[in-house]
């Protein structure tokens, strides 16, 4: 994700992100939770493309860090956090960015 971001390849990215986060998902093995997972993931994902020239892909990496590091330290508490971290920080720079497409 860290290449694709510095060299703006924003398909790649996002084909890179959704693996990543659908890995995370997929490991915690409730088939009912991924189905609402994916439902919500294709409500949201046309708006990943707006996130690509706000500079997020590189704070949203940090986030993956630390989940990389969670999930390598077996911190199941630590994983939730990141996730949060990351779709919280995702959605304050979408409302941001959508508030200013209205205005």
């Amino acid at each position: 994700m860290d290449q694709a971001a510095r060299a703006s390849d924003n398909k790649q990215y996002l084909r890179w992100n959704r693996a990543f986060h659908f890995g995370i998902y997929q490991a915690a093995r409730s088939e009912a939770l991924l189905a609402i997972i994916e439902t919500l993931w294709l409500q949201i994902s046309p708006y990943f493309h707006l996130l690509h020239a706000s500079g997020n892909y590189f704070k949203a990496n940090e986030q993956h860090e630390l989940m990389l590091t969670a999930l390598r330290a077996r911190d199941g508490a630590a994983v939730s956090f990141a996730v949060r971290n990351d779709i919280d920080a995702a959605y304050s720079v979408l409302a941001s960015l959508l508030d200013a497409e209205i205005a």
